[in-house]
Formats: structure tokens, sequence, C-alpha cells
């Protein structure tokens, strides 16, 4: 194998792994959501709504980081969960595509708020009627990041002579 193409090889098989991950819990939330479509406020249901969703969000960065940091991408401290998301959206000429798409940006932005919120509630009860939107939307946002993530594979794959 070219030595080369190893750290393409292996970025693309951390970020499949990223995007089971994502795809596991779309799959528990579309469970849920035919279980429990409308679960009492502090129930357990809500508790794994949140849970799921913050587990999809993750693994998506995680995918996100990953591509930025193969890329040179020095992501500042200050804000960076925004910033990784605003700069995977620019193309870098003679470098890469951009990886995401503005409407995939959009999704993904509002699923960074609510992870921002699960990560940091201390304690506090879980809203439902805030949570709900999001739920609403991780279908869409996981669609949209499959499709741009696989065009981006696609992309790695030539860059390693695949």
């Amino acid at each position: 194998m070219n030595a080369e193409r190893a750290p393409i090889l292996e970025l693309l098989a951390q970020c499949r792994a990223d995007m089971e991950a994502m795809e596991q819990a779309a799959r528990e939330l579309a469970a849920l959501r035919s279980q429990a479509p409308n679960p009492v406020e502090g129930s357990r249901e809500v508790i794994l709504y949140g849970y799921n969703l913050h587990q999809w969000y993750n693994a998506a960065e995680n995918a996100l980081l990953r591509i930025a940091r193969h890329f040179g991408n020095e992501i500042e401290r200050t804000e960076w969960h925004r910033g990784l998301l605003e700069r995977l959206k620019l193309e870098v000429p003679s470098l890469r595509p951009r990886v995401i798409r503005e409407a995939t940006f959009e999704h993904l932005n509002a699923l960074r708020g609510f992870r921002h919120v699960f990560r940091h509630t201390y304690g506090y009860a879980l809203k439902w009627a805030l949570m709900a939107p999001n739920v609403e939307r991780l279908p869409d946002a996981h669609r949209a990041l499959t499709e741009d993530l696989d065009r981006f594979f696609a992309f790695l794959q030539g860059l390693a002579g695949e």
C-alpha cells in the first residue's frame, strides 16, 4: 500500500465508524418516535430522546472534526463547535471541496445548540417542548449529512486512487 494513501483510507474508516454510530442513534430515535411520540415531561422517554440526539450529534461532529484535522483546518478553542461547521461548509480551492452544504449547516447548527443544552443542564429536567423540534429535525439532518459525507468520501476515494 502506498504510504500516502494510508492516512486517507484511515480517515475514511474512522468516519464510516462515526456514521454507523449516527445511524444507530437515528434508528433508536425512530423507534422511540413510534413507541412514545409525545412523552410526558420528566419521563424516561424524554431522557432517551435527549441521549440519542446527543449521541447522534457527537458522532457527526467527530466525523467532521476528523476531516478538518486531516486537511489542516485549525479550529480555534473559543466557539470551536460552530467554527468547525463554518469551516467545513467552505470549499478550499486546490485542497478540498466543501464538506457540508448550507442546508446541512443549518440542521447541524440547530442540533449543536441542543447538544450544548443537553451537556450543560446540570440536573435540570429536559423539556420535551424544547426538544421536540430537534427530534423532528433529526431525520432531515441525518439524510443531508449522510449525502454530504458520501459525496465527500467519493472525493477522498479519488485522492486515495480508488
